[in-house]
This record gives structure tokens, sequence and C-alpha cells, in this order.
């Protein structure tokens, strides 16, 4: 049986219950080494190259507003 959760007053999700059926080890949550990731700018409005970079690293700034709700919201209001 489902379990649904209030937030906020309301009933918005449906979670279901634990189960121990899932082997855990083999779903593959492991960290895989890759040659690299596409990187592009987004700058004055536009996208700017596409470049590959051989770095297995995103490089993201501590401010970037995906990383601050706060800002995330604002902006999608």
């Amino acid at each position: 049986m489902a379990t649904t959760i209030p937030v906020n007053g309301e009933q918005l999700s449906s979670v279901p219950p634990a189960t121990s059926a899932i082997d855990w080890d083999a779903v593959g949550f492991k960290v895989h080494k890759v040659n690299g990731h596409a990187h592009v700018t987004w700058t004055d409005g536009k996208w700017g190259k596409v470049e590959f970079q051989t770095d297995d690293f995103l490089h993201i700034h501590g401010f970037a507003s995906c990383l601050n709700y706060g800002q995330v919201a604002l902006i999608a209001c």
C-alpha cells in the first residue's frame, strides 16, 4: 500500500512502501570513468560554441542558480 505524504498541508505525492526485492549492489550507482563531456557557455542570451572537454569533472560555480533553490525559484517566477 502506498503512503501519501502531506506537503504544505496538501497530499501531493504517493510513496510506495520499502522493499527488499531490489538488489542494490547490482543497480549500478557507481562512479564510471568517462572520456569527457560537452561544454557550452550561455552568454548574452545565446549559446556559444560546443566544445568537448576531456576532463571528467563538471566545474560549477558555488553561486550557480541551479545550486541555490531560492535563485531558481525567483528565475522561474
